[in-house]
């Protein structure tokens, strides 16, 4: 018994030590104490723990000692131990009393918490690392909730694993009802077979993918929208899964078509200035040949009626002239007290033209039509505008109106629109037969 006893003191993985109760000298301790203190048998063996400097606190020995002698035995002592070298290591000691040879002595048993304690707060900082993971991956999840952009999660299989509202939205479908299905789900009239063929290229190779879609919406609009499919890799850097981010850019394609629209006619405006001045050269000669002839013609001279309708027209060629001068002008407005029915008056004569013959211009003006404080150049602009959207609207032919009224706003409509007020006003409505 008292061999195994031996054997088991020194296979021990803890520090086990055999000091006298009296003054600490040692009288043996195990292979494990000498590798966790750094000494060598030599070194302690008859020789106390305090001559040896093993306590780093001495008061720590004192406070064994008597708790000892007071109860017998102390359970899980915390201590610090100080090395051969100088370090300073934590410690967890049981020790009690027990007689040898008829001497009390302290069997102690010390435990190296450097590692534990090492592991310990590798622990604390891993489990701190994944409360902040976990903490971005609910601000990820919020943000990804909430984003205009449409997501989708599949796994190999091609199983919805999430969707985003906006994608929920956009397939009028409940999340209930699209996790767990197929990617076909997804096909239902809003993502065509391309994006089907590419999911599946991104599972096999492994690649992302970026492209423009057309699709519809679910009350059968058209729709276009630029997607991005990115694989989803796992340890062996192998496609586990997709993600998949739409963005609906229909709305900005229409806004650039109307910019590119508008560069159009801005250049048509410069190119209808630069018409408009060179004929307005050539009218200043007609007229001014017109009026020399109308000079020298007697009042009775059969030939003044001709030279009349010569200056007739070279006028109402200097009117439409004046239109396209104006349609081609971008300048700071001068506001000035004018009649919207005269300015109406002098785009009719050019409206009918931008219009083409099948499609009719009426015009109907109240006569008493009060004065605007405006800038008649700004107004010829927006009939212009409003008369090429409207052609546009009837390309089969249609009609378009334009009505001036006298009106009265009370304060509830005033509310409805912020910068106006009670009073009278001018009404001028552009409308036409076409869609939308």
């Amino acid at each position: 018994l008292e061999e195994q006893a031996r054997i088991v003191f020194q296979i021990s993985p803890d520090a086990v030590a055999i000091n006298r109760l009296d003054d600490g000298t040692y009288v043996e301790v195990n292979e494990s104490f000498l590798q966790t203190s750094g000494y060598s048998r030599q070194e302690l063996i008859g020789r106390s723990s305090l001559q040896v400097g093993i306590w780093a606190q001495p008061a720590e020995r004192e406070w064994l000692a008597a708790a000892l002698v007071r109860d017998g035995e102390v359970h899980d002592m915390e201590i610090q131990f100080r090395r051969k070298d100088g370090r300073v290591n934590p410690g967890l000691m049981s020790a009690r009393i027990t007689t040898l040879g008829g001497a009390r002595h302290i069997l102690s048993v010390t435990r190296d918490l450097t590692s534990w304690n090492q592991a310990r707060n590798a622990l604390r900082a891993s489990e701190a690392h994944l409360e902040q993971a976990q903490r971005f991956g609910e601000q990820l999840l919020a943000a990804i909730e909430c984003a205009s952009d449409e997501v989708v999660i599949l796994d190999k299989a091609g199983l919805i694993q999430y969707c985003n509202p906006a994608l929920l939205r956009s397939i009028g479908r409940t999340r209930e009802e699209a996790i767990g299905k197929n990617m076909l789900f997804l096909h239902s009239g809003l993502q065509g077979d391309e994006f089907l063929q590419w999911i599946a290229v991104v599972l096999r190779e492994g690649r992302a993918w970026s492209g423009r879609l057309s699709s519809h919406a679910t009350d059968g609009a058209s729709i276009v929208k630029d997607a991005t499919v990115s694989p989803i890799l796992g340890r062996m850097q192998d496609p586990i899964g997709v993600v998949a981010v739409f963005r609906d850019v229909t709305r900005q394609l229409a806004m650039e078509e109307r910019l590119q629209q508008a560069q159009r006619l801005e250049s048509v405006g410069r190119l209808a200035g630069g018409v408009a001045h060179d004929f307005n050269n050539l009218l200043t000669v007609i007229g001014g040949y017109s009026n020399l002839l109308l000079m020298r013609l007697s009042l009775e001279d059969p030939a003044r009626r001709q030279v009349l309708e010569i200056q007739k027209a070279g006028e109402r060629a200097a009117g439409l002239t004046k239109q396209l001068l104006a349609f081609s002008r971008r300048q700071v407005a001068h506001p000035r007290p004018l009649s919207l029915n005269t300015v109406i008056g002098d785009a009719e004569l050019m409206l009918p033209r931008m219009l083409g013959s099948d499609r009719e211009l009426t015009v109907d003006l109240a006569p008493d039509l009060g004065l605007v404080n405006s800038d008649p150049d700004q107004i010829h602009q927006i009939l212009l505008n409003l008369a090429l959207n409207a052609r546009d609207a009837m390309p089969l032919g249609g009609r378009l109106t334009i009505r001036t009224r006298n009106v009265e706003l009370d304060a509830a409509l005033a509310a409805l629109h912020p910068e106006t007020r009670p009073g009278p006003f001018v009404s001028c409505v552009v409308s036409d037969t076409g869609m939308g």
